[in-house]
């Protein structure tokens, strides 16, 4: 049993989450019509890398072992790679979610 599935299986018997969607930003250099992030027309207020690290945090203490970033385009994030090392540095297992441009 690898790592990854050891932590899952203990945070199942405990009934903790064990992944979490961040959703870093709605910038994305795209503008597709099927999509519906409208952050191309109208950016909204994004957390600073302090405050990811904050919720990155307590993710942490409840147990999460997955986060996913994504967005628009996760990585227009001006502290994207910041906020991904800490997810990593925490001991979490990280997905990127992109469109691939």
């Amino acid at each position: 049993m690898s790592r990854l599935d050891a932590l899952l299986a203990k945070a199942a018997r405990r009934g903790q989450p064990t992944k979490a969607h961040l959703e870093l930003t709605r910038r994305c250099n795209l503008a597709c019509t099927l999509c519906y992030q409208t952050g191309a027309v109208a950016p909204a207020p994004e957390l600073t890398a302090a405050l990811w690290a904050e919720v990155i945090d307590q993710l942490v203490e409840l147990g999460v072992v997955i986060v996913a970033l994504s967005g628009g385009a996760p990585v227009l994030h001006p502290a994207a790679v910041t906020i991904a090392r800490r997810v990593r540095t925490a001991g979490l297992a990280l997905r990127v979610a992109t469109h691939g441009t």
